[in-house]
């Protein structure tokens, strides 16, 4: 039983960790504030991690490493799932998604705008400045957080039930 109840932990794992990144497409990454610019349009998730030259958004690095780790975590835990690798592999799977999970909540800071050359400092700092205090933290980051963190948890799990 404890072999079986192992593999299912790995699988809905796999699967919250799978549905952590479709968030990253459909999801809404920035919601507008009390005090929006923009138009007041949410933002999607998507185009704050990858860029968006239309609405002036540039791929943040800080959003990509967490897009990557989470697809780090998923790679852990189909080896776990396999039943490779010891039982450090679901340990690092874990630590990945965790970690990534954690740096969705990080979202309006890391940010990255496309601001063009020749834009002087202090103006590129109130665009920045403007857009972290009108706009929060989206459903779509907040729920490819907390499905990554959770995909982490449950991961580690499975070392609890892993035979020795």
């Amino acid at each position: 039983m404890k072999k079986h109840l192992g593999k299912i932990l790995a699988g809905v794992s796999i699967l919250l960790a799978v549905l952590a990144l479709i968030m990253v497409f459909v999801g809404y990454g920035a919601a507008p504030g009390d005090k929006a610019i923009m138009g007041s349009k949410s933002v999607k998730l998507l185009k704050l991690v990858f860029g968006n030259e239309d609405q002036g958004f540039a791929a943040s690095a800080g959003l990509i490493i967490a897009f990557i780790l989470v697809i780090g975590g998923i790679a852990c835990t189909v080896v776990s799932l396999l039943g490779k690798g010891g039982k450090i592999v679901p340990i690092v799977g874990a630590v990945l998604l965790v970690v990534g999970g954690v740096l969705y909540f990080c979202t309006v800071q890391f940010v990255a705008f496309d601001i063009p050359d020749g834009t002087p400092d202090a103006i590129a700092d109130m665009i920045k400045d403007a857009f972290k205090e009108s706009y929060k933290l989206g459903a779509g980051s907040i729920l490819a957080g907390v499905l990554s963190i959770l995909s982490g948890i449950l991961c580690a799990s499975t070392i609890l039930v892993k035979k020795d």
